[in-house]
This record gives structure tokens, C-alpha cells and sequence, in this order.
């Protein structure tokens, strides 16, 4: 991949730019690979000198040989920067540069949900870190993050291939990190009023019920209830989605309720 490529992303020119003054843009600020909530730690802290040899710690950011220490040092990358800040060097990337992860940065610093909602079509392969910087900037309070990426999901068709499955499923997962509120769930109740259910859809059927089962049911019920209303669902779904609605005991219930009532029988015949 081409350094070329990302030239622009944040500047037309090409050219350095003036970041915005937190730990995440300063040169000392280092985060582990698989760690996805947006913190790390500085270089700086004398905690992490004995690592700095470790190749796994400098040329992969995995921070596993000090994973408790990493642990409990982490902090947010949007903190604002102490006075040894030392902006990111952008221009001078060395030619072994993990692209990857160099995405992840750029990706970062974007504020337009537009590029990041293209980025999702056009880079499968790091769609997940997409998922997951959009996400930031709607828990950051970015309503026109939030309006344009649920219009985003909400104009999909239904979902026909086990590509299609895995990318939502993705997506499901980003919808679960935030507020349980009534668009949630009207986002997951037209997921399934749009994709029929199938053998190829069955796990996407199964996260985004298992998500809503979460919820009160005073909240789920009635968008339920209309959705089994105008979908003619086999029997076996329709009961699972009326069980998650509450509108009847689930298996596990009744099988609790029978075992109980055997149970007390036992009780008062002992006591007779």
C-alpha cells in the first residue's frame, strides 16, 4: 500500500498540519494494537522504560509482555496534552511504516463522517476500525455523526449474502455500545423487517434479538408487535421475537416454572 495514498486525507497539500493539542496526536503517545477504547499511554512514563527493547512493544504496539502495567497506565487519548506535547511527525514516515495502523491515525484526526462513511465501502479490511472511529465521535456528541450513520444503516436493502450478515453483525455491534433508546431500536426492529429470515441470515436474526432481549420490555414490546404484525415470519421466529418481546414465557421460563411447582409438590408431601 502506498503512503501516497493517504496523503490528503487530513490536507489537500499534502502538507503537515496543525493537530488538535491532545495525548493521541503527540509523538510519546503510544496505544496497544488490539486495544479498542481509545486509550494508551506515554513513552514518557518511566513505568514502561524496561519494555521499550521488547520488538513485540516497538514495532507491533503489543503491549502483551506488560499487559497489567499497560492496564492500569492507560489513559484517554483525548486528554489534553501536558507540556511535554510534541506533535506527530506526518510527513516523515519511515518506508517499514505498518499502514494499518497508520490508517487508524489518519482515520482518527477525521472529523468528516462523509470520508468515514466512504471508507466503509471502499476498505473492507479496515472497516471494523472505521466502525469503531465513528463511534467514538457519536459517543463524543456528534449529532451529525450520529444522524448521518443511522440514516447510513437504515437505508440498506435487505441483507442476501453471508458478506452482507458479517458487516452488519459489525454494525449491530457499534448500535449495542450505545444509549438503549427508541432509535436503537427501531434501527434493529427495520434490520429485521427487511432481511428475511434464512439460513444465511440466521446469525444476524440471533445477535440483533439477543441485543434487543437486553432492553425493558415496555421499550421493545410494541415495535415488535408491529413488526410481527406485517411480517409473515415462520413459527419457530415468530415465537422467539414474541419471546424477546415479552409477550409469552420463553422455554427456559417454562422449564423453570415446571420445575419449581415439582419441587414445592415435594415439599408439602414431606411436610405431610
Amino acid at each position: 500500500m502506498d503512503k501516497k495514498e493517504y496523503e490528503g486525507f487530513d490536507s489537500e497539500d499534502g502538507k503537515n498540519i496543525e493537530l488538535e493539542r491532545v495525548c493521541q496526536n503527540c509523538a510519546f503517545y503510544f496505544q496497544d494494537e488490539q486495544d479498542k477504547n481509545d486509550m494508551g499511554i506515554c513513552s514518557l512514563d518511566k513505568a514502561f522504560d524496561p519494555y521499550w527493547d521488547d520488538e513485540g512493544v516497538v514495532e507491533n504496539m503489543d503491549f502483551s509482555v506488560c499487559r497489567e502495567l499497560y492496564l492500569a497506565r492507560r489513559y484517554d487519548s483525548q486528554r489534553d496534552a501536558c507540556d511535554h506535547y510534541e506533535q506527530v511527525d506526518m510527513e516523515e514516515l519511515p518506508d517499514d511504516i505498518n499502514m494499518g495502523a497508520m490508517l487508524r491515525f489518519e482515520m482518527r484526526q477525521s472529523r468528516d463522517i462523509g470520508q468515514l462513511l466512504e471508507l466503509l465501502e471502499t476498505r473492507t479490511v479496515e472497516r471494523r476500525d472505521v466502525l469503531q472511529t465513528i463511534y467514538m465521535q457519536i459517543r463524543d456528541g456528534n449529532q451529525e455523526a450520529s444522524d448521518r450513520f443511522f440514516d447510513y444503516y437504515n437505508g440498506f436493502g435487505p441483507a442476501v449474502s453471508l458478506e452482507d450478515v458479517a458487516f452488519r453483525i459489525e454494525i449491530v455491534e457499534i448500535l449495542s455500545w450505545l444509549p438503549r433508546d427508541d432509535r436503537t431500536v427501531a434501527a434493529y426492529v427495520r434490520e429485521l423487517a427487511r432481511t428475511p429470515s434464512n439460513n444465511t441470515t440466521r446469525r444476524l436474526y440471533t445477535e440483533i434479538l439477543s441485543q434487543l432481549e437486553r432492553y425493558p420490555k415496555a421499550k421493545i414490546c410494541t415495535p415488535l408487535e408491529k413488526l410481527l404484525a406485517e411480517v409473515p415470519y415462520s413459527y419457530r421466529i415468530k415465537r422467539r421475537i414474541r419471546e424477546v418481546a415479552g409477550l409469552i414465557k420463553s422455554d427456559d421460563d417454562l422449564e423453570r416454572n415446571f420445575f419449581l411447582f415439582f419441587a414445592n409438590q415435594e415439599g408439602d408431601e414431606k411436610e405431610t
